[in-house]
């Protein structure tokens, strides 16, 4: 048991440092193979579970399996080619395959030992993302000729160029330090004190210049709900004051900035594939087009096709998976959220970080980049653990 629990913390501790780095490593290799590293993790995982399975399935398993078997067997009505189809199963499904095969094992593990991993690999990227702005080039770096994926791209917002460091573009960097910023009680206390606040700060910091908006929400309404719940706050008045200086400065920026969240060249594509997907939901139907012919993964696709990002999960899930694969989705979200705001102050962070990520999600596909959707699948199944889960304080 105790080196089965071993195997399971070395897997999702190298899970953690992966995801955040693996669009910089296909891009600096140019070898989209590269991204794969989480699927052979994923498929230890999968084979720990199916050796050491322990946990009895649960309504919200049954869930989430029917809604994957459904994502499968949408290979025999698919438009799109098999490369393509496998590509959108890669990105929608294996975050809740994650979080199955983690919820299927005992799970006497070192958590202290993971959130730690995930604060040094945080304090990483922040610290790059830091340097990006002195440096821009420090993420451009490349080994050979560039791959699907390659950062060179410089983001604008107005005259303001965006930071990204080592992940897949401004928002997927905003979508992963907007989970960091919120699941801060978990992480922030198994580092250094200086190193954990400086992390934090630059957490935050770091998400105020990726100037996105999606993010931004996505963090208001998490902080919105902490608030009104928090008693008593003060205990934690270090954290609630970085994250409100967070919202203020971002709430500044759009009053004296109104460019920066303003911009013409992003909201008016975005509002006219709203427009295209209320006029083909007839064609759309019960079943979609094709896991991989819509969202993030129908950008530069390997068939050729067309491209159906609307920047909304939700709308990207109908078009893929149609009403039933929409419907069984928002039925998977609802049900986690409402075990996680039941399962006590041990999983309350990983609770308004989901909060936090769906609300996003209205606005950007929250599989942008995969690490924020990855790490909260991964958390979510540790939350819900009732073994050997340390009891944060009130608040």
């Amino acid at each position: 048991m105790k080196r089965h629990s071993s195997a399971l913390t070395v897997l999702l501790g190298w899970l953690v440092v992966f995801l955040p780095l693996s669009a910089w490593l296909v891009s600096a290799f140019g070898s989209p193979w590269l991204s794969f590293g989480r699927d052979l993790i994923l498929l230890l995982l999968i084979l720990l579970a199916a050796v050491n399975g322990r946990q009895k399935p649960d309504w919200l398993l049954g869930l989430i399996a029917i809604f994957v078997f459904y994502g499968l067997a949408n290979f025999f009505w698919r438009e799109e080619s098999f490369a393509q189809w496998w590509r959108g199963a890669r990105y929608v499904l294996e975050p809740l395959v994650l979080f199955g095969a983690i919820r299927r094992l005992p799970l006497d593990l070192n958590r202290p030992a993971i959130f730690r991993i995930y604060g040094y690999s945080l304090f990483f990227i922040v610290l790059i993302g830091l340097l990006e702005i002195l440096a821009p080039a420090i993420v451009h770096l490349r080994f050979f000729d560039a791959g699907r994926g390659y950062l060179a791209t410089n983001h604008l917002a107005s005259n303001f160029t965006r930071l990204q460091s080592l992940l897949a573009g401004p928002n997927a960097l905003g979508l992963y330090l907007m989970g960091a910023v919120v699941l801060a009680p978990l992480w922030l206390g198994t580092l250094p004190k200086k190193l954990g606040y400086f992390t934090l700060v630059g957490a935050a910091l770091v998400l105020l210049l990726t100037f996105s908006r999606s993010s931004y929400l996505g963090l208001i309404m998490a902080l919105s709900v902490w608030f009104l719940a928090a008693k008593p706050w003060r205990r934690h008045l270090g954290y609630a004051g970085t994250a409100v200086a967070v919202v203020a400065l971002g709430l500044t920026l759009a009053v004296y900035y109104q460019s920066v969240i303003v911009r013409p060249t992003s909201d008016q594509p975005r509002t006219e594939q709203y427009r295209r997907v209320w006029l083909e939901a007839p064609q759309i139907g019960l079943l979609g087009k094709g896991i991989g012919s819509a969202g993030p993964v129908s950008q530069d696709r390997l068939d050729g096709g067309p491209n159906r990002f609307t920047e909304n999960s939700y709308l990207d899930i109908f078009e893929a998976l149609g009403w039933i694969g929409l419907g069984l989705y928002l039925a998977i979200w609802i049900a986690t959220l409402g075990r996680l705001a039941t399962s006590g102050a041990r999983a309350r962070p990983v609770f308004l970080s989901g909060l936090a990520l769906a609300t996003a999600g209205i606005f950007i596909n929250h599989y942008t980049g995969q690490a924020a959707i990855w790490l909260f699948w991964l958390l979510a199944a540790l939350a819900m653990s009732p073994r050997n889960v340390p009891e944060p304080s009130d608040g």
